[in-house]
């Protein structure tokens, strides 16, 4: 005999089973989408802040040294001393008249600048 009454619960049960999946992959993936999404922004704060601590304005502290060296040798008249490190290999020797002077100087200037951060003042 053919029971029609069994055939509707057996396609009510198929459409349930069907609707529980279906709800079962539509909460994963929005759960999904929290965790990805929290991930992403976390992985840009981590940059934010790795960009963010090599300057904090009012906290930074700078130590500058600038050193300057410089050599001057004169003469007037007589002539140059060939021992003379600031002389030109054409200057050694060279006959300077009376009354005449003649300055070599060589000056050496480096300047060198470190910036430590002293604290980081949290942001109002």
């Amino acid at each position: 005999m053919y029971c029609s009454s069994g055939n509707k619960a057996h396609r009510a049960q198929g459409m349930l089973e069907y609707a529980v999946f279906l709800s079962v992959v539509v909460s994963a993936l929005l759960l999904w989408q929290f965790m990805i999404k929290r991930s992403y922004e976390g992985r840009i704060k981590q940059e934010i802040d790795s960009v963010g601590a090599s300057y904090s304005p009012g906290h930074t502290i700078a130590d500058s040294t600038m050193t300057t060296e410089s050599k001057t040798s004169s003469y007037t008249g007589g002539e140059i001393s060939r021992a003379d490190p600031l002389a030109s290999a054409s200057a050694k020797g060279r006959a300077i008249d009376d009354g005449v002077m003649v300055s070599l100087s060589n000056t050496k200037t480096s300047f060198t600048k470190d910036e430590k951060i002293d604290s980081i003042k949290a942001e109002d």
